[in-house]
């Protein structure tokens, strides 16, 4: 058994003035409450043959998870704001005005939304196993919402249909973490956690390969950047639609060049291959290969933790993200905090061109900086930059050499007087236009 969600919670296709389709809030996200998830939920459940839902305030409640609870700012009073809210947006209708309503009276109503297409399915068992799970201490209807959110957005073969035998469009997504965190409540942070408990929980696969990077085509800098996860659900064949899947990417998105790089050993990188390690090993499936993986990333995070060393760590990151300069490598990592304040330190020791983005000195030199700046002697970098600018780059003006020999060294005048015939009453500036 399956309960029918709108696609339009989680994100609503709209055209702009020049016809372009573009993805806006759902109504999720413009409510602001997960709630709404387990409410449409109960109203697509309880609805009828012809469109109606009767429910009492209570029933509503209980069944979404949730004790009731009377009073400012309790239960009741959170469920019916909701249910307000829906109401203004048209997704629902009631025959009681809402501030009419007490915990026991029977409402009736009808859900507004179209659901003939562009709707996803919640399984009961879906939903039974997301609810019910308890291993950690988590907000059980976030990670509904999250799975829902990633589920809605997946292609949907026909039933019958298989991506090995039948080739076509594999049954795949991949938004990012910012995409996400646009459609539903969320932080970038629970997301990582809460994708580990749905891949626990044997609902998605995902994979992210860290040594496929690619820049855009338009890009002058061809500035690197990670491809994001690709999801596919737990089924049959999940293996090869998540092969299929990454090649589908790379074809669909061809404003992008796509580069293979070395196996990269960033935070984010070791996180996802000792999270699949821990998981064969929970599976019982680990290779001693497996295992000391998982030993080499230990040492290497024991090292850096046990270092607590800003320099060595960004040494650690240039050394791996050999051409990206420290903003982009933060960026890529979404620390955008850090990558900020990396960026404007490389615009203030004018390292980077901040109109054009373009690196001013040579990498290595970049590196060395960056490595070991400390804001305490800011005027002492300053200083070695412009230095080693002048002796690496050559800007030749035409007169100021000879202008600035003759001027500063005054008594070699009458050496430059003689073989040009110049007049002994020309002063240096006389004698450059002269000889020039």
């Amino acid at each position: 058994m399956y309960n029918k969600l709108s696609n339009k919670l989680f994100y609503i296709k709209e055209k702009n003035e020049n016809g372009t389709i573009e993805n806006k809030e759902g109504i999720i996200k413009i409510i602001g409450d997960d709630k709404v998830l387990c409410i449409m939920n109960y109203f697509y459940q309880h609805t009828d043959r012809r469109n109606r839902v009767q429910f009492t305030l209570v029933d509503l409640i209980t069944e979404c998870g949730f004790k009731p609870k009377t009073g400012e700012g309790k239960t009741n009073e959170k469920f019916l704001t909701v249910l307000n809210k829906l109401i203004e947006l048209n997704a629902i209708e009631l025959n009681t005005d809402i501030d009419k309503i007490k915990p026991k009276d029977l409402v009736k109503g009808s859900v507004l939304i179209d659901l003939s297409n562009s709707y996803v399915e919640l399984l009961d068992e879906e939903y039974d196993n997301i609810m019910n799970y308890t291993d950690k201490k988590i907000d059980n209807l976030k990670l509904l919402t999250l799975y829902m959110d990633i589920k809605c957005r997946m292609f949907k073969r026909p039933k019958g249909e298989c991506v090995t035998k039948d080739g076509g469009k594999p049954e795949c997504c991949y938004p990012s973490y910012i995409q996400i965190c646009k459609d539903i409540n969320i932080t970038e942070g629970k997301i990582k956690e809460y994708l580990d408990i749905l891949w626990d929980l044997n609902l998605i696969r995902y994979n992210r390969d860290e040594t496929l990077k690619y820049y855009l085509k338009k890009d002058k800098n061809k500035i690197l950047k990670y491809i994001p996860n690709i999801y596919v659900l737990y089924q049959d064949e999940w293996e090869n639609e998540l092969k299929e899947s990454k090649k589908y990417y790379k074809l669909k998105n061809d404003d992008k060049v796509f580069i293979k790089t070395e196996e990269d050993n960033n935070d984010r990188s070791r996180a996802g291959k000792k999270g699949n390690v821990i998981r064969a090993i929970k599976e019982d499936r680990a290779t001693e290969e497996d295992l000391e993986k998982l030993k080499e990333i230990n040492e290497i995070e024991d090292t850096i933790s046990g270092k607590n060393d800003i320099k060595f760590k960004n040494q650690y990151l240039l050394e791996k993200n050999e051409g990206m300069t420290l903003s982009d490598i933060y960026a890529d990592r979404y620390k955008e905090n850090l990558a900020d304040d990396y960026y404007d330190l490389e615009v203030k020791l004018e390292l980077i061109n901040e109109e054009t983005n373009e690196m001013l000195v040579d990498y290595d030199y970049y590196k060395w900086v960056m490595v070991n700046y400390k804001e305490e002697d800011h005027q002492y970098y300053v200083n070695c930059i412009n230095k080693h600018k002048k002796e690496n780059i050559e800007v030749r003006k035409p007169f100021s050499g000879f202008y600035n020999n003759i001027k500063k060294n005054n008594s070699d005048i009458e050496k430059v007087k003689k073989p040009f015939g110049l007049d002994n009453n020309l002063t240096p500036e006389e004698m450059a236009d002269k000889v020039f």
